[in-house]
């Protein structure tokens, strides 16, 4: 993760979908994500999106399972400016550093 500019961190802002997606993404694999499709998955995160590299490595199987960390909604869209609750934000990191058994 990174801070904002002039040193700050900004603890209690809020997080939405897109920057959960980078910050899990990060501490599974680091910086080096693999390159997105050609054809995004989700229609409100197009190509030359800021976070969309890290949304599509989150959304493909990630296990033997076929398990992912985050899908977006019935409709195709994944809500990437939407709030994260707490709640939903347990389910990410449970995905993301969980192996199913």
């Amino acid at each position: 993760m990174q801070g904002y500019g002039g040193g700050l961190y900004q603890p209690d802002w809020n997080i939405d979908r897109a920057q959960l997606a980078v910050y899990i993404s990060r501490a599974i694999c680091g910086p080096e994500i693999m390159s997105p499709p050609a054809t995004p998955t989700y229609s409100d995160v197009p190509a030359g999106y800021w976070a969309q590299k890290e949304i599509e490595y989150l959304s493909s199987p990630m296990n033997t399972s076929g398990g992912k960390v985050v899908s977006g909604y019935e409709d195709g869209t994944y809500h990437p400016t939407e709030l994260v609750t707490r709640g939903a934000m347990a389910v990410f990191i449970a995905r993301g550093f969980v192996v199913p058994q």
